[in-house]
């Protein structure tokens, strides 16, 4: 994933702190000391996570099990341009 990431930087990455081969956690430092920084959309199944993902800096977290259309949201809000005060579009950024 790290590979990837650097090859093309995405705007968003979508990411799950448990993953194989690197944590999640692992792989946003990882990311971040290479000079990158993407939007980031945080999910698990762990509600402590959700902790994780304010310190981590993500701009979004969707507890697990959710429907496509949070995620989507989640995104959605996250990518979304910022209005004419600067500042993104109301809306939780966290979804249970």
């Amino acid at each position: 994933a790290l590979a990837k990431i650097k090859a093309d930087p995405p705007d968003v990455v979508v990411l799950d702190l448990r993953m194989p081969d690197m944590d999640g956690r692992a792989l946003l430092v990882a990311v971040r000391a290479e000079g990158l920084a993407p939007r980031v959309v945080l999910f698990s199944a762990d509600r402590e996570v959700a902790a994780a993902a304010q310190e981590l800096a993500c701009e979004a977290f969707v507890e697990k099990p959710f429907a496509p259309e949070s995620l989507l949201d989640a995104v959605r809000r996250t990518i979304a341009p910022a209005g004419a005060d600067g500042k993104a579009p109301a809306g939780p950024g966290f979804v249970p």
